[in-house]
């Protein structure tokens, strides 16, 4: 062109950059803008516009800047391209600025515009923002169409809230806007993020009703509803309806039905079956697969097979993840091989794979129910070293490790931990380890201390009173210990009675009958024997004689 002498002019250049900016040809669609520049040719709205398809949001603010410096005000076809461009990029607080500088500088939003942006704020959970924008497109005489009572339905989805999804897919009925297959699948999501099968089969019925072809997305969402459920059977008869429909089966479908069989208690030999089918239907089993099949053999307890699955996995190249070694380490543990356990995760480590804290979770707890201690501890420290804080779950465990063990200084110095953790819920469950440990450990007046500082607290609401819980009878004085073990009955009982002796004076009369209340006996609900009972018992005849 320019060896014939033919100048190229802007709707030249404009072909040319919009050739790069659909190849995404990003650098090559900016140097001829640059090109162009340098020539003296004047940029239109149309040029910058193919400039943000090229650059997309990484560029967007710099497509901005150039127009600016060409004096270029933006139409509403740049802005709805600007946002496009932020939305896609999930910049989803850029693409509402975007937004309101171009209702701000005149522009008029379509439905594209309102519909991309809805659909953005949607997908990152802003379900607050996206309702002030529909409020705004209202105002505007805008209307919702199927596409935006779709992606907000999905957002609910995506939120749990599949109550709110149902209302407004009925408002969207009722509304006369005619549902599609992606409103109907986003409303079967919603069922399957809580486990509601039976719900989701509803929403199956309506498609079809409507005349909407449910695809493979629908069944396979409905599966793992019903799994989710842990509703195993339903989840197959889904599956034999989808063949039954036509549909054919994908990984995720399949997933659905081994997590299913993993949830059902381990029907280990259902799940191999569907993953036979899965192979045979020319589909290779990726992470999600192996590590659900090897849940399936952890819950029913086949530990061997578990470490089979996890030798297929590693022989077809599937790198096993944080899920994976959780569930080979927890089967581990149900057989009491710690020791093959603990060396998972050291292999996890040599890896690179973050141990989640599940993981030691497991291992403390399994250390401790088996009376290793020291291991349990190891467990513990392995965790501090790898960042990991301990939960509930963790803190629980260590307590009943020290109990056992007697280390009474190393239990008070964790319960000191949990105290300042403002995440954690110091309950009476914990305390009540921790009494017991003292008093085990014959630390006595240390244990009173801890008792009054948790009754001062309200720590044990049953146990309010220092003197313990009236009966408004008349005849009763009585210690209410329901909430207390056997550990921790002792100290309440033994306080109680130094209670009762110090306000016991010849002005002061106590009831001629004293009740102890453990939660078994003739003033609670059982009539059954109970160790707290028994324990409560056999200290009272022990200081009797």
């Amino acid at each position: 062109m320019e060896a014939d002498g033919c100048v190229p002019n802007c709707v030249t250049y404009n072909a040319l950059i919009g050739v790069c900016g659909r190849a995404r040809m990003e650098d090559q669609a900016f140097g001829l803008f640059e090109r162009m520049r340098a020539e003296g040719v004047q940029a239109d709205s149309y040029t910058f516009r193919a400039l943000i398809k090229a650059g997309g949001r990484r560029r967007a603010a710099e497509v901005i800047q150039l127009m600016e410096e060409d004096g270029c005000s933006p139409d509403s076809s740049t802005y709805n391209g600007l946002i496009s461009a932020y939305s896609k990029g999930r910049q989803v607080q850029e693409a509402l600025a975007m937004f309101l500088k171009m209702k701000h500088q005149g522009g008029v939003p379509n439905a594209f515009t309102y519909n991309t942006l809805i659909s953005a704020l949607c997908k990152v959970g802003e379900r607050k923002q996206a309702t002030k924008v529909i409020e705004m497109m209202e105002s505007d005489g805008g209307e919702l169409d199927c596409f935006t009572y779709s992606a907000l339905i999905n957002a609910y989805a995506k939120g749990h809230q599949v109550d709110q999804a149902f209302h407004l897919f009925h408002k969207m009925k009722q509304s006369g806007v005619v549902p599609n297959a992606f409103t109907y699948n986003a409303l079967v999501n919603a069922c399957e993020k809580v486990g509601e099968g039976s719900r989701a089969m509803e929403v199956l019925r309506m498609m079809e009703e409507d005349g909407c072809t449910p695809d493979c997305i629908t069944f396979s969402s409905l599966i793992s509803a019903y799994a989710k459920g842990h509703q195993v059977d339903d989840a197959f008869r889904v599956f034999e309806l989808m063949k039954g429909a036509g549909v054919a089966p994908n990984h995720f479908t399949f997933n659905a039905l081994i997590s299913a069989c993993e949830k059902a208690g381990g029907q280990v030999h259902r799940a191999w079956s569907v993953l036979q089918d899965m192979l045979q239907a020319g589909l290779t089993p990726d992470v999600i697969t192996y590590s659900a099949l090897i849940s399936a053999c952890e819950k029913a307890g086949q530990c061997d097979k578990a470490f089979e699955v996890h030798s297929m996995m590693e022989a077809a190249g599937c790198v096993p993840d944080s899920i994976t070694y959780t569930a080979l380490i927890s089967a581990c543990t149900k057989v009491g091989d710690l020791t093959r356990a603990f060396h998972i995760l050291e292999h996890m480590k040599k890896q690179d794979i973050s141990a989640n804290p599940h993981i030691y979770d497991i291992l403390v707890q399994a250390c401790e129910n088996c009376g290793r201690w020291e291991e349990a501890f190891l467990g513990y420290a392995l965790m501090s070293k790898d960042g990991k804080q301990a939960d509930e779950i963790t803190y629980s465990a260590l307590l009943k490790a020290y109990e056992k063990s007697q280390q009474w200084e190393k239990a008070i110095e964790l319960y000191r931990k949990m105290e300042q953790r403002n995440d954690i819920s110091v309950s009476y469950a914990f305390c009540n380890t921790l009494l017991s440990t003292l008093w085990r450990s014959g630390q006595f007046s240390i244990a009173f201390e801890e008792l009054k500082r948790a009754l001062e607290e309200d720590m044990y609401p049953q146990a309010k009173e220092p003197m313990g819980n009236r009966i408004d009878n008349g005849a009763f004085l009585a210690l209410d210990l329901r909430q207390f073990t056997c550990g921790s009955a002792l100290p309440r009982l033994v306080l109680w009675l130094c209670e009762l002796d110090k306000n016991s004076t010849p002005s002061h009369r106590l009831p001629s009958h004293l009740a102890i209340i453990t939660g078994s006996g003739r003033l609670s609900p059982s009539n059954s024997s109970s160790t707290v009972k028994n324990t409560v018992a056999a200290f009272l005849l022990k200081v009797q004689s």
